[in-house]
């Protein structure tokens, strides 16, 4: 479970498909946020002033929880991470505070019973009835503290409702993200270099270390810091003119070609 947050949360990161995912999805649930009116419940006259206080109360909770944010927080993590948690706090001042709890800290105490899973305690006699969590309060604490389900909501995705834990969003697709990931990026560098390379030249009747010094004797050397070998780079300007020795042959490049197909190819895998 924690490798398949970990990798979905380091995909958030890089891929920009799973960024647009994310992003998309906020929007599209969440848009603007939602809104909340206070209303007479059905059968009952209350005055205009305390429909008013209600709707006071109601816009004062979204206003102290940051409740815009908190919703598009809450999709973001549910997609994520395969699940949220948001704790309930009972402020002295009549206000409830609503604070994410992170997946990592929910987890089994050092002497859970066999009724305890995944950080989550059941009723013995009903796996959809959750009793208690057991959250931490630091990545290295072994002292957790058993905080009864009434305090907290558990929003899970893409499991059934007696399993304890979430599965994130992009988890059963993540070979295909980084396929296009890779795919996208092999395609830019294919396009950049159509555009820069014209030619390859051909050393006839040279030999491999006749072309190596050849090479070296009209490139700039640099150090490749991955692998710490030198390597030849060569830069052409516009109207560069190049100067050959009468052994050696040009052909033209088309490194353009194949890069439609290539297009098709990763449009699929996103599919």
């Amino acid at each position: 479970l924690t490798a398949a947050r970990e990798t979905c949360r380091r995909m958030l990161s890089y891929s920009d498909y799973v960024i647009n995912g994310h992003e998309n999805r906020i929007n599209y649930t969440i848009d603007t946020g939602h809104t909340y009116t206070a209303a007479a419940k059905e059968g009952s006259e209350p005055s205009e002033a305390t429909v008013k206080a209600n709707q006071a109360f109601v816009d004062e909770f979204c206003r102290v929880n940051k409740w815009f944010h908190r919703q598009r927080e809450t999709v973001k993590r549910y997609d994520r991470d395969g699940e949220v948690f948001r704790r309930k706090f009972f402020h002295p001042d009549g206000m409830m505070r609503v604070r994410f709890v992170e997946p990592w800290q929910v987890k089994d105490p050092a002497a859970a019973n066999k009724y305890t899973s995944f950080g989550i305690e059941c009723d013995p006699d009903d796996a959809e009835t959750i009793v208690r969590y057991y959250v931490a309060t630091d990545a290295e604490s072994t002292d957790l503290e058993p905080v009864d389900a009434a305090e907290i909501q558990h929003l899970k995705a893409k499991v059934d409702l007696n399993v304890r834990r979430g599965v994130p969003l992009f988890w059963p697709a993540r070979k295909n993200i980084v396929r296009a990931y890779f795919a996208l990026r092999n395609i830019a560098a294919k396009s950049e270099m159509s555009g820069a390379v014209v030619m390859g030249c051909k050393h006839t009747g040279a030999t491999q270390s006749a072309v190596s010094s050849f090479a070296a004797s009209v490139s700039t050397q640099r150090t490749n810091p991955a692998t710490g070998t030198m390597t030849n780079h060569r830069a052409y300007g516009p109207a560069t003119r190049i100067d050959h020795p009468a052994n050696m042959e040009y052909y033209a490049l088309n490194l353009a070609e194949g890069i439609p197909d290539m297009v098709v190819g990763l449009q699929e895998t996103l599919r």
